[in-house]
């Protein structure tokens, strides 16, 4: 049994590389900025339709009609992942990022249809976590920067948590001094998109080896960096992000891969792949580097971002989030806070203008959800 303390809160995560739903199940103790969050089991399941997906984010001609169905299968998938990461437990909470098929602020998309989860979970959902911030003149992104501060904790060195998704994000927890209150200490809290990452990657083993990735970066590893090319590639996207804007739709950069000279497959994608890691490590403030998302399981992003970074370089799971369910961990505790009346996003990382309390909210009253255990 929990205590009046404690909350079980399940959150949903589907990245723009498409390549699936992560789900974890979250223990919150505590509320508000003082909470501690545990996550209790993780799991993945298949995004239907990822292809019409891929096509409806490209901008591609779709009906209404495809469109609704796009949202109703992305919901039947989470409800059935739901199912299989809650064992029988009931959440206090459902929190559902949905799939991003625009982002350009002030408009961004999240495509999900959150009533079939609200409806066979009978518990609270939340979900369009990005429009308040957007709608107060926010970038609506990077929106992991407070959940990274409950995840990860303070410490008396600096910390960078950096996401390896389609796009590159960063969260920079500075060193917190002993007696320095929460309330300053998240005032000094950093964060911003970077660049593409697994977009580019993934666009290479397309092209290169006719393969949606280079798994575990198995091919790149067999290969050296082109002095030449790399030269060149840092040129074009060391720039990327710089504005400190949010990246999304037509921020791919599907074009920096047109004129690739005639080199072997390895070699082109170390030197991608070193590019990666080079641009991001010039763009970390001082500190400590954590890896998250799916390319910290990509070995040659690894090396290359251990070699290159000026901080010694952790996997995410060192300290307990599991590299692949660093952000639905996140989502959980976002919306969490934001249950607790906490602003989930900090106007210095997205620029927005004034508070407003995040999220769309289902409440089940009136629901008659089957009885499920509580542990």
């Amino acid at each position: 049994m929990r205590s009046p303390h404690e909350r079980l809160v399940a959150g949903a995560m589907t990245g723009t590389s498409m390549d699936g739903i992560d789900l974890a199940l979250v223990l919150i103790k505590g509320r508000g900025l003082a909470m501690k969050a545990t996550i209790v089991r993780t799991l993945s399941a298949a995004l239907p339709d990822a292809e019409l997906m891929r096509s409806l984010a490209d901008g591609r001609s779709m009906t209404s009609s495809q469109i609704s169905e796009l949202a109703y299968n992305a919901a039947n998938a989470h409800r059935q992942g739901l199912q299989s990461l809650l064992g029988g437990d009931r959440p206090d909470l459902i929190v559902l990022h949905g799939q991003t098929v625009y982002h350009r602020p002030p408009r961004s998309w999240q495509l999900i249809d959150p009533w079939p989860v609200a409806v066979e979970f009978g518990a609270p959902v939340c979900f369009d976590l990005r429009g308040a911030d957007l709608a107060a003149d926010g970038e609506g992104a990077p929106i992991t920067p407070l959940a990274d501060f409950v995840l990860y904790g303070d410490s008396s060195t600096p910390r960078n948590i950096v996401n390896l998704g389609g796009f590159a994000n960063f969260t920079h927890l500075p060193a917190r001094g002993s007696r320095e209150p929460v309330k300053d200490y998240i005032t000094r809290i950093q964060g911003g998109d970077l660049m593409p990452c697994n977009h580019l990657l993934d666009g290479a083993a397309w092209r290169l080896l006719g393969k949606p990735f280079d798994q575990d970066g198995a091919v790149a590893m067999a290969g050296a960096v082109d002095p030449s090319l790399f030269k060149h590639l840092v040129s074009r996207l060391e720039s990327t992000g710089a504005d400190g804007r949010s990246l999304g739709s037509g921020d791919e950069a599907k074009g920096t891969l047109d004129d690739l000279p005639d080199s072997s497959p390895s070699a082109i994608l170390r030197t991608v792949t070193a590019v990666i890691a080079e641009v991001i490590s010039r763009r970390l403030p001082p500190g400590a580097v954590v890896l998250a998302g799916g390319g910290a399981c990509n070995l040659a992003l690894y090396t290359e971002l251990r070699d290159r970074s000026r901080g010694q370089v952790h996997l995410s799971d060192e300290l307990g989030i599991p590299v692949s369910y660093r952000e639905s961990a996140a989502m959980a505790v976002l919306g969490a806070l934001a249950m607790d009346g906490v602003d989930i996003t900090l106007p210095q990382v997205t620029g927005r203008r004034k508070a407003i309390r995040p999220g769309c909210w289902i409440h089940p009253t009136g629901f008659h959800a089957p009885p499920r255990k509580r542990t």
